[in-house]
């Protein structure tokens, strides 16, 4: 790229020295047209016209058809060195470095040489005037065309050797987009040149159907952009970086070169917006898209929507490897964000795919890149390549991913159920765990193992959340309104554990649905407290402030430590089903139930057995001082109305608790 910029950069300053040299001396004689014309060049110079390209809005200028009316009246010093000249002082206010000046100047004079040549040779005219008749107008035609054809090729030549672009590809579609432009200005040089001979005077009216060009550029352009580019961070959106991705593995097909895609989700961004307001969280997102595109160039960076990015590395010219590139785009995020004198600290979780391991088109390429995004979210690991581990869902479940997307949009296909929790000592329901189940338009019910570990992976395990802890809210206020003291009880996920505003989620949908914490538990594995403790005992304790009780679910079944167990903040331990159900025989099955409940006694805590599905074993935790039964053998999950049936013939008003827990809690 360098070493051409430099070659026709020397070779055109060269020729516009020699035509400063031949037309100077001659300036003085100059005729009326030429200064009508020249101003007009100059003047039309400063206006860039955005041009609509394939993949891209680039620019072309007015000043064309004047550079080329002057090329047929006064010849080629004169054309080259007031189009240079003109050049020149457009540049310096656009502010464009000097190696781009010197390479506009020398482009311009060189396609205006060889539009001379022709004009010379070919058209006839080597005198140059006002004059020409219609049998030089064929002539004039193809220096019109060599002006255009020279133009775009010098430029597109220097253009494709900086993006690692085909040359000839790139010439092709850029000549086939500046003939609608380009090609229209110089077309309407000669009407111009034939104006001027019934006055000078007319030349200013040619300025209408040249503001009508202008205008329609600018149209088209915006047009273009608003198509192609994301309005937030001025980046290509999804439509154009996939159509990138598509090009990059045409060229990567063709020539054997690897091709990776990046996908880059913003950690916390959610708590950006939500404490410091949208407007901030847009500012933020435009500065991630510039340290993006310093860090990786702007033609492979896009935004793919919300808080993500995309990347495409393309071209075995790169010495770091995907993973490398990865982490020099994490340090890119270091330093904090300065936002009205307010540090904000950004990280992210970056998904990689590569071609041709990871996928053989862009579709399942990004699926990919996605699924390792998560992974790499889940994990804490920050960069995960895609391994066909990750991604054992079928074509169906990555449908139904979307599916589950457009049901969280909806009003009638999730819904929930309600199973109860029951004390074995006295009948009473205390609560009951809200259950989510979809009833899809075309599949029927799906059951929640089909879709929830897909939500978890892909994030939407957030949204999903937050969707039944409204409804089950809702269903409790509902039921205290009519005088039923049940509280209700929602599942987390580790992802929902780690989520900073939690807390304050759960408090904002408590006050508006005007529901007592104490009515709300929120359920959490072992594990998922494991996976951070720090986190987790913050989050739990935050939760207990506002009086929300939280069970430790699955007891058993995880590697939590009874030492930590004994300082978290939690109001009752679910024994796992799996242990319940074998529990009438399995001897080891029943031991182990046997010493969670010795161990949650012991710790003041009231135990849960879910999954008590027959009378013996109900018998058997009622004769052992298990405190709280769920399973079908008190109930099946129930819809709402289902369930208040069901409830109507049960007592629902307190009773007095379990002796020996009051004992436990009152030591």
């Amino acid at each position: 790229m360098i070493g051409y910029v430099g070659v026709v950069s020397a070779a055109g300053l060269v020729l516009f020295a020699v035509s400063v040299a031949t037309w100077i001396p001659q300036l003085s004689s100059a005729p009326a047209v030429y200064w009508v014309f020249a101003a007009f060049l100059v003047l039309t110079e400063l206006v860039r016209v955005d041009l609509p390209r394939k993949n891209d809005v680039g620019e072309t200028n007015i000043s064309t058809t004047f550079t080329f009316a002057i090329l047929i009246v006064l010849g080629g010093p004169a054309a080259i060195v007031t189009q240079g000249v003109a050049s020149l002082a457009a540049d310096l206010v656009h502010r464009k470095p000097d190696w781009k000046i010197g390479f506009n100047v020398a482009q311009l004079s060189l396609s205006t040489f060889a539009a001379a040549f022709v004009l010379d040779r070919v058209a006839g005219l080597p005198d140059h005037s006002l004059a020409f008749t219609a049998d030089q107008m064929p002539g004039i035609l193809l220096a019109a065309a060599v002006f255009m054809v020279t133009n775009v090729t010098l430029l597109g030549v220097g253009l494709a050797l900086d993006q690692g672009q085909p040359i000839v590809r790139y010439v092709w579609d850029d000549l086939i987009m500046e003939f609608w432009a380009s090609g229209a200005l110089l077309l309407i040089s000669p009407i111009v040149v034939a104006a001027t001979r019934l006055g000078v005077f007319l030349t200013p009216l040619i300025s209408i159907p040249l503001l009508s060009v202008y205008m329609q550029g600018r149209l088209a352009a915006r047009t273009m952009r608003q198509a192609l580019f994301d309005a937030l961070t001025n980046l290509p959106n999804r439509v154009l970086f996939e159509r990138r991705v598509h090009e990059a593995l045409e060229e990567a097909r063709a020539d054997r070169i690897p091709v990776a895609v990046m996908l880059i989700d913003l950690d916390r961004f959610k708590e950006v917006n939500e404490t410091l307001g949208h407007r901030r969280g847009d500012d933020v997102l435009k500065e991630v898209g510039q340290r993006l595109a310093r860090a990786v160039g702007e033609d492979c960076v896009a935004r793919w929507g919300g808080d993500e990015f995309a990347v495409v590395l393309a071209g075995d010219d790169r010495a770091a490897t995907p993973v490398d590139i990865a982490h020099e785009v994490l340090k890119a995020f270091e330093p904090s964000l300065a936002l009205e004198e307010l540090p904000v600290h950004v990280s992210g979780s970056i998904g990689i795919a590569r071609f041709p391991e990871d996928g053989d088109n862009e579709e399942t390429l990004m699926q990919h890149a996605d699924i390792a995004m998560y992974v790499a979210k889940e994990s804490h690991s920050r960069v995960a390549v895609y391994e066909p581990n990750f991604g054992r869902s079928s074509p169906m479940q990555l449908a139904m991913v979307a599916e589950l997307r457009r049901a969280l949009e909806s009003t009638d296909e999730l819904f929930l159920q309600y199973q109860p929790k029951v004390r074995i000592d006295s009948g009473e329901v205390v609560s009951a765990e809200a259950l989510i189940r979809w009833r899809h338009p075309s599949l029927g019910l799906i059951q929640p193992d089909s879709f929830i570990p897909l939500a978890e992976r892909t994030g939407q395990i957030r949204q999903l959340t937050a969707w039944v802890l409204e409804a089950a809210l809702a269903q409790c206020a509902a039921w205290q309104r009519e005088g039923l003291r049940v509280g209700v009880a929602v599942n987390l996920s580790t992802r929902n554990l780690l989520e900073p505003n939690l807390v304050a989620d759960v408090e904002a949908a408590l006050a508006r649905h005007r529901v007592e914490g104490g009515r709300l538990t929120l359920e959490v594995t072992e594990s998922s407290m494991m996976t951070d403790p720090t986190i987790a005992m913050n989050v739990l304790n935050g939760l207990r402030d506002k009086g929300v009780h939280v069970a430790v679910d699955d007891f058993g079944t995880g590697y939590s430590s009874l030492s930590y167990l004994k300082q978290l903040p939690v109001s009752e331990i679910k024994i796992d089903k799996s242990f319940v159900m074998a529990m009438a025989r399995d001897d080891s099955d029943l031991n182990i139930v046997r010493s969670i409940l010795d161990l949650g006694h012991n710790l003041g805590l009231p135990i849960v057995a879910e999954g008590v599905a027959d009378e013996a074993t109900f018998t058997t935790l009622r004769s052992m001082s298990c405190d709280i039964a769920q399973g079908y053998h008190l109930s099946p999950p129930l819809d709402a109305l289902d369930f208040k049936r069901w409830l109507s013939t049960r007592r629902t008003q307190p009773t007095k608790p379990n002796a020996k827990v009051a004992r436990i809690r009152s030591v």
